[in-house]
């Protein structure tokens, strides 16, 4: 009883000091933004690209560590109850309780992730609703026309729903483009000359 209460307390202790250091690196990663939005840009591209994602997951991180906290004091009890009581019905109870919120945490975790992100939630929807309907889910995926020699090319998008192009010669400029919008900075913007050393390959 004793390593089973000490185990949950160094659980708990975890728990507390994530939910710390999230708390301490998001308040830095939006005074950071706030610093570069006023005064001026003095970081470069990738240090604002990772900026802009921290910034980004933090509402999906903030939704995650409310359903932990929320549920982790019960599982405690739950768990504490089972191992530390004799009788058969109090530990059949205290299971039935720890497995019941067990799969509660698993719901309530996916739930707040779907609800953070339109494009998985409507998603995610779209094929629980085809598969309790005993239907083939459609493709996400937007035909193109045949170009430059190729048929039946395709479009991907994102978690956000932006294009994922396929282009080498386009993807700097979908990138530069997503990047200053999100700055609030004018979309039309010419990528530097020596872009084409940096772009990306599939």
């Amino acid at each position: 009883m004793y390593s089973n209460a000490t185990g949950w307390d160094v659980s708990y202790s975890m728990l507390d000091a994530s939910i710390e250091s999230f708390w301490f690196t998001d308040k830095i990663n939006h005074r950071r933004y706030k610093h570069s939005s006023t005064i001026g840009n003095s970081y470069t591209l990738s240090e604002r690209y990772q900026l802009a994602e921290n910034i980004r997951t933090s509402e999906l991180m903030r939704k995650c560590i409310l359903v932990s906290v929320c549920i982790f004091p019960f599982g405690i009890g739950s768990f504490i109850v089972m191992f530390g009581n004799d009788q058969i019905c109090v530990k059949m109870l205290s299971r039935l309780s720890w497995e019941f919120l067990s799969v509660v945490y698993a719901f309530a975790m996916t739930a707040s992730i779907m609800k953070s992100n339109v494009i998985w939630r409507t998603n995610f929807l779209q094929l629980l609703y085809c598969k309790c309907r005993f239907r083939v889910a459609p493709d996400d995926q937007i035909e193109l026309e045949s170009r430059n020699g190729f048929e039946n090319m395709y479009i991907f998008k994102t978690s956000k729903g932006e294009q994922m192009v396929f282009d080498v010669s386009k993807e700097t400029d979908i990138y530069f483009k997503q990047l200053h919008r999100f700055w609030d900075v004018p979309s039309k913007v010419q990528p530097p000359s020596t872009a084409s050393s940096t772009r990306s390959k599939f």
